[in-house]
């Protein structure tokens, strides 16, 4: 898949509603139907994963700007944010980076609703931290866990980090349903996407699609 976007600020939870008004929600909606049906139609898919190949490429920006749109369509979105060191996505809508999350969920007995937090004034949209707690997760637990988030919300995006920045990521990405890579327009080039893409297939990843972002013509 090959959809071209621009950079749209993230509204902040006040002004959410700027993304169902702003010139780029049209190719957001259709990004984001793309996104959730899966090529035989039967089922959706709920579990979609960010990523980029280096830093700058705005997989935050493009990770909210899908939730405030599944949102103004009236979706229940929980965001989880993996970027462990940077945590942008919980920067900008506000919510409380060293709060229980992901891994405290999967690792030890912690109630899901414990570990989501409701940064925004939208009852819809719910975040939630890579965690406190360390240590590789073992397939089983991650689609055990991954399965409750599917049950509990219509669309969990996932902000990860670049794919050369190894984390507690790798043990959730291979049970999503659908992992895009965004790409910044002028700036990937062949040899780095090679290795992006040789790193995800080793880790047992398969790229569903590519976004490309901020083309500015």
């Amino acid at each position: 898949m090959l959809q071209p976007t621009s950079t749209t600020p993230v509204p902040s939870a006040p002004q959410s509603s700027r993304v169902a008004r702003h010139p780029l929600a049209e190719q957001y909606g259709g990004l984001l139907r793309q996104l959730r049906n899966r090529p035989d139609r039967t089922l959706v898919n709920k579990l979609i994963g960010l990523t980029s190949v280096r830093r700058g490429a705005g997989v935050t920006t493009v990770t909210l700007n899908l939730a405030w749109r599944a949102v103004s369509e009236s979706l229940s979105v929980l965001v989880v944010d993996l970027n462990r060191s940077h945590q942008d996505a919980m920067v900008q809508l506000g919510g409380r980076r060293k709060s229980p999350g992901l891994l405290d969920f999967a690792h030890a007995e912690i109630d899901l609703e414990d570990c989501l937090q409701a940064a925004t004034q939208n009852e819809r949209l719910r975040m939630m931290t890579c965690g406190r707690l360390a240590g590789p997760v073992r397939p089983e637990v991650a689609q055990h866990v991954l399965g409750q988030l599917s049950e509990r919300f219509d669309l969990v995006l996932f902000d990860l980090p670049p794919v050369i920045e190894p984390g507690p990521w790798q043990g959730f990405a291979p049970c999503i349903d659908a992992l895009m890579l965004v790409l910044e327009a002028d700036r990937e080039n062949r040899r780095e996407l090679h290795e992006a893409k040789r790193r995800l297939t080793e880790s047992g990843v398969e790229i569903t699609g590519v976004i490309w972002n901020k083309d500015r013509a």
